[in-house]
């Protein structure tokens, strides 16, 4: 695929675009052909493995996209077909993935006015669990009976801006002049019925050629070959550092993080503190230098909220920094978010770029805007898209949450735009989201191999913490290995399974502070029920935390583990009869947790 995709890209050529176009030749001269030749410069400077790096992934996104549009026609069944999605699957299909919201009636239509937005009741309770959530980008459509479909119908597109168990509104980016169009529900006739699906942007596919572009074109080199691992990083000088209310692992792994000149890689299992505690200590020790700008990442939304929490604890204002005197005070607007209003938190909004920025008229005044902040909150995504920021800011450190979840190039440009980058995430939990087979995605180049990339499908997280453990470059990655989430009994699979029994409890940190320990004591609380019945599922229930269920798999399933009614039955067994220990041992049984 390497061989095809050079072919190709070796077409773009001034000729080739040009020809054939009735051009003035002093402006194909000067103008035309010399942006062209700018563009292709990069690509034909490249060494043996930045070129099977470049055109191996370009070869990867290409066929990520023609997947998502067309669907995959070897595994028709394929989940996640993207695009495809719309016209390859049935509504039964649809249904069973929750990938459609139907029967929706119009309650309040102001398509025509300025809010641009319609309301919608929910009426099946039969579609009441749906894969929808706040910001999705969607099509409507009339859906009056089975024959209507989103091929068969005018679609719009439009995005939620909220969604309840009763109601859903969705907001247009156009008025609407043909209100007449949006028919409200005809109870008499049985007409006025709509349906939402999940629609397909092109333009995270856009950001990792992009990416992928700005990697190649980056002038320092060496950065670039320490992303391709054809350089090590340089070990740093050591910061001072230690805080006494941290273990000595989280001093140990902050130190090092502090340290590092060019890279740092922390393996965070599930509960270790990876947002909580470790990206909210490294913003405030960088925050304390008052010329460096940081700029943090996480793959979803959510992670971002929870890094914009963790930051608005962790920046202090120094009155006096040459003294010593700090004021732990909180200001209203200490960061700058970057995204769309839709997926941030409420609570965040008024940190959004777009919000704080609304009154800047002049690029200038932008600028200026910019430098006032040092720190940046932001999807991956939405900083790809937003790359301009790199030519008026400039970071010193980037820290990316969740890095195990994002494919190479969909980072590999934005990692160079600074003095040095901390990779935060744990390869044994959720993996990126990937459309191809693993078959499909592995790399047939040696030369790839031979720097650790075996699958594209892989993280760069996890191809350069490997690196670094083959390498014993101590100083750029460690481990987190104390929870403080679960009960040192269901604790004790995942660190078995997956972490070769190295996951300990956050409870038995030595020295650990008296207050501290009182938190953390349920994890080591012991089941304290007495089953009133003997071998039966309460007795179970009343002796163990964890407990491993078989169940039975539908035939010719296709919602691909999404549902499966006999352990939904399951569950709600287990759960009456959770209930019912309570009642017998005399326990006040909690319904909201």
């Amino acid at each position: 695929d390497i061989t095809i995709t050079k072919e190709i890209i070796a077409k773009i050529t001034p000729d080739n675009l040009i020809n054939g176009f009735n051009v003035n030749p002093n402006f194909r001269q000067n103008y035309i052909e010399p942006q062209i030749n700018e563009v292709i410069k990069p690509i034909t400077q490249l060494d043996e493995i930045e070129e099977h790096y470049f055109y191996s992934f370009i070869s990867f996104i290409a066929k990520e996209q023609y997947l998502a549009k067309i669907g995959d026609s070897e595994n028709p069944n394929q989940q996640g077909n993207g695009l495809a999605n719309l016209w390859l699957n049935s509504f039964s299909e649809k249904e069973e993935r929750f990938e459609i919201l139907y029967d929706l009636n119009i309650t309040e239509n102001l398509i025509d006015k300025n809010y641009k937005k319609i309301t919608f009741s929910r009426t099946n309770k039969d579609n009441e669990f749906v894969n929808f959530r706040k910001g999705d980008i969607c099509v409507l459509y009339p859906r009056n009976s089975d024959k209507d479909t989103v091929t068969s119908n005018q679609i719009f597109k439009c995005s939620i801006t909220e969604i309840t168990k009763n109601n859903i509104v969705v907001s247009f980016r156009y008025k609407q002049r043909n209100t007449k169009f949006f028919t409200e529900f005809d109870s008499e006739n049985q007409k006025g019925f709509w349906a939402l699906e999940r629609d397909f942007m092109d333009s995270s596919f856009r950001a990792m050629y992009k990416n992928l572009y700005s990697f190649i074109s980056y002038q320092d080199k060496f950065k670039r070959q320490l992303i391709l691992t054809t350089e090590k990083p340089i070990e740093g000088n050591i910061v001072d550092y230690q805080n006494s209310d941290f273990s000595e692992e989280q001093n140990r792994i902050i130190k090092k993080a502090l340290s590092a000149k060019n890279y740092f890689l922390l393996n965070g299992p599930p509960g270790t503190g990876k947002t909580s505690i470790i990206i909210k200590e490294l913003v405030r020790q960088l925050y304390k230098n008052e010329n460096s700008n940081i700029l943090l990442l996480a793959y979803t939304n959510r992670a971002v909220d929870e890094i914009c929490e963790a930051v608005n604890n962790a920046i202090i204002n120094f009155e006096d920094i040459n003294d010593g005197v700090v004021n732990y005070g909180r200001t209203d607007r200490n960061f700058i978010r970057i995204g769309n209003e839709l997926s941030c938190s409420q609570k965040h909004k008024h940190n959004l770029l777009s919000n704080i920025s609304q009154n800047v008229s002049s690029r200038k005044d932008l600028k200026d805007l910019l430098n006032k902040y040092r720190v940046y909150i932001s999807t991956v995504a939405s900083m790809a898209s937003k790359m301009d920021i790199f030519k008026l800011k400039k970071f010193d450190t980037i820290i990316v949450d969740e890095a195990s979840q994002i494919l190479e190039p969909q980072i590999i440009g934005i990692l160079p735009n600074c003095e040095k980058f901390i990779l935060i995430g744990d390869h044994k939990q959720l993996p990126a989201i990937v459309l191809q087979s693993p078959d499909s995605s592995e790399t047939k180049s040696e030369v790839l191999q031979n720097i650790g990339l075996n699958n594209r499908k892989n993280s760069l997280f996890e191809r350069l913490y490997t690196f670094c453990e083959n390498n014993d470059l101590e100083y750029a990655y460690d481990k987190l290995s104390y929870q403080g989430r679960m009960h040192k009994e269901i604790a004790l699979f995942p660190s078995h399974s997956f972490y070769e029994s190295k996951l300990k409890q956050a409870f038995d940190i030595p020295n650990l502070k008296p207050e501290i320990k009182e938190e953390l004591k349920r994890q080591d609380i012991p089941l304290n029920f007495k089953s009133t019945t003997k071998n039966t599922l309460e007795d179970l229930l009343a002796k163990k935390r964890l407990i491993f269920f078989t169940s039975q798999k539908k035939e010719n399933d296709k919602s691909f583990g999404k549902k499966n009614d006999s352990e939904a039955r399951l569950v709600i067994k287990i759960v009456q009869e959770i209930q019912k220990l309570f009642i017998s041992n005399s326990k006040k049984f909690d319904n909201s947790k």
